[in-house]
């Protein structure tokens, strides 16, 4: 059954993405991620750290980024990695990867106020 994201009054959704979450704490989760005019909604279904995969360990839950929050957002791309490097004011790096997929469209609803 598919996560629900409620909206704030007044925010739009611009878009979503299955991807990969690199939290700044370590670990790699798979989910979809969600970006409105105001925050980025990520909802993690997998753990796909070596340690999830090898131990079949499923993961759940949500994490919410505000746009007010993000201080730059850098793309970098290589043959198997397209990723967005989202730095927040307080300093952490979140990372969020399409693989071999195209990382623009995300990137730039990420940037969109």
């Amino acid at each position: 059954m598919a996560k629900t994201i409620d909206l704030h009054p007044g925010e739009t959704e611009i878009g979503a993405w299955t991807l990969f979450y690199l939290p700044p704490y370590g670990g790699k989760f798979n989910g979809k991620l969600t970006v409105t005019d105001c925050r980025l909604i990520y909802d993690a279904s997998d753990d796909a750290s070596l340690g999830g995969v090898l131990t079949n360990k499923a993961a759940s839950g949500r994490m919410e980024i505000a746009k007010a929050d993000i201080r730059d957002i850098e793309v970098t791309r290589s043959l198997f990695h397209k990723r967005a490097l989202v730095t927040l004011a307080d300093g952490s790096f979140h990372t969020f990867d399409r693989g071999a997929m195209s990382i623009d469209k995300v990137a730039e609803a990420m940037e969109a106020r």
